[in-house]
């Protein structure tokens, strides 16, 4: 619904952004309270902070996702262009993928920005039909392919977890998509384990890699993309490492040279070979070339709970070093995350008021539109009916508006709707509502107003407009014949608006320009 009061859209949004604030407090304090308990004993406490910071993160990350979802894409504009996609024929789906990918280009570029990776929309017999990120690539089947659109679609329930796609792997958040009560299919946000590491190498300034089944990357990739995206990992023949995340990674200067150590170790590299056919998270301490190095390999799950990579973090072990520093990093990203999600809350409340601008708004007038009308006046009746308050409405519209249509021209016609309407905007009281019922016919609803109050100030507005000289530069002497009435408790809308509307015609009867109530 339009928030017609601005104060109390603020009051909401400040709300949000408290509850947002007050839990990412909280998030601090929690960090700070694992802080002391870890310095007792890095070594034991080592993969419980990996998985924590990891888990927060993705947890972050799903908040922004359901927000894209609620405040986006879960909406009936988007979900129509998804609804029609059914019986149209190849042709007409094609426009449609355009047309749903113009919709969304800046949310997804928005999504790019704060480092979201996949945007993919899939039909509900599990047929890709619109990747943001890739969008020459669509049509073809992901039943075995994605656990994620398998289970969305099947049981029509959100779905999240890290899987390999036909081009890129990630970390999913999958929803399903109604409209109506029509299941339509399935639309999915995710992140790259990029986003993973770097917000891993903020906390913890180690070297971070991501390593991944070869068995998994070959069965699903596309074979032009396995060369694009993945690298031969030197920890394991059975492994790829992520190129984008070796990239990343080669920029800390010990790494290749810790790398050629690490696989020069022939009694380290046994080690690994048990510990990955257990696909657990494990970590190993290992004395290379003098230097002492703790190495967590993260286990990475799909969505069923097979384990099918790791996040590896290599770590010089020097007695508990940098944990001041480690927590200042960690408040940095507890503050990194709640700036950006202070952003999504503004980008979807600024999203959700263009939306409400355009349902409830009337383009060229600058009115409220019928619908928003019909929304308002219900609310109002039902607040009349139980406190017993006064509710009027006036009916007006422009007196031979067709002739100054057929002597001017409809733009003429328009310019002086829109002026009279700017002219009566200005000049009604701060909780009057001015909506245009149709053609240039408007409603004024007056809450608190009794019928006697709405005639005077209908008679105000009718010598205002009559008063100005000059309407689109062209027109003389515009008037307004006007309708009033005031509500009568238990009468149905419609009852209300025709004892409103028979007063116009009385005015229109009487002479034009006249009040009548």
């Amino acid at each position: 619904m339009y928030a017609i009061d601005k104060k109390k859209t603020i009051v909401k949004i400040s709300s949000i952004i408290l509850i947002a604030t007050m839990l990412f407090g909280l998030l601090e304090i929690i960090l700070i309270s694992d802080y002391k308990r870890e310095i007792k004993n890095y070594d034991d406490d080592c993969i419980a902070r990996y998985e924590e910071e990891y888990n927060t993160i993705v947890s972050g990350y799903r908040m922004i996702a359901k927000t894209y979802f609620d405040e986006i894409i879960n909406k009936d504009e988007i979900l129509k262009i998804m609804s029609t996609v059914y019986s149209a024929n190849a042709e007409k789906k094609s426009y449609l993928r355009e047309k749903l990918a113009d919709e969304l280009q800046g949310t997804y570029e928005n999504m790019v920005a704060n480092n979201f990776r996949q945007f993919h929309f899939v039909l509900n017999d599990d047929t890709s039909f619109l990747r943001m990120h890739k969008k020459d690539k669509f049509g073809d089947s992901l039943t075995d392919i994605r656990d994620t659109v398998r289970i969305v679609n099947s049981y029509h329930r959100y779905a999240e977890g890290f899987e390999e796609g036909r081009v890129f792997n990630g970390y999913r958040f999958e929803y399903p998509l109604f409209y109506k009560e029509t299941y339509l299919g399935c639309v999915e946000t995710s992140i790259s384990f990029m986003s993973i590491i770097q917000l891993m190498d903020e906390l913890f300034e180690n070297p971070t890699s991501f390593m991944i089944k070869k068995s998994i990357v070959n069965g699903k990739v596309w074979q032009e993309q396995i060369a694009d995206n993945y690298r031969e990992s030197k920890l394991s023949a059975d492994y790829y490492y992520d190129r984008e995340a070796l990239s990343y990674v080669k920029k800390y200067g010990n790494y290749s040279k810790l790398i050629e150590n690490v696989v020069g170790c022939e009694d380290f590299i046994s080690k690994l070979d048990s510990f990955f056919d257990d696909g657990e998270t494990f970590l190993v301490n290992s004395d290379i070339n003098g230097t002492m190095y703790s190495i967590t390999f993260l286990s990475i799950k799909n969505v069923v709970g097979k384990s099918v990579g790791y996040l590896v973090f290599y770590s010089k072990n020097e007695a508990y070093g940098n944990f001041k520093r480690s927590m200042i990093i960690k408040s940095f990203l507890v503050f990194f995350l709640w700036i950006l999600v202070m952003a999504i809350i503004v980008l979807s409340h600024a999203s959700k008021e263009k939306v409400n601008r355009v349902m409830y708004t009337d383009k060229l007038t600058g009115a409220y539109n019928r619908n928003r009308f019909y929304e308002y006046m219900k609310m109002l009746m039902e607040k009349a009916h139980k406190s017993g308050g006064d509710l009027a409405i006036i009916i007006y519209d422009v007196d031979y508006f067709k002739l100054i249509n057929d002597k001017y021209g409809h733009l003429v016609g328009d310019a002086v709707l829109k002026e009279t309407t700017d002219l009566i905007k200005k000049n009604i009281r701060s909780t009057d509502r001015l909506f245009r019922f149709g053609g240039d016919e408007f409603i004024i609803a007056l809450t608190d107003t009794d019928l006697a109050e709405a005639g005077r100030l209908a008679e105000n507005i009718r010598k205002m407009v009559y008063d100005r000289t000059h309407f689109a530069k062209t027109v003389h002497a515009v008037t307004l014949s006007m309708g009033v009435a005031e509500y009568k408790d238990g009468e149905q809308i419609h009852e209300f608006i025709a004892r409103a509307d028979y007063k116009l015609y009385e005015a229109k009867e009487a002479g034009r320009n006249i009040v009548k109530g």
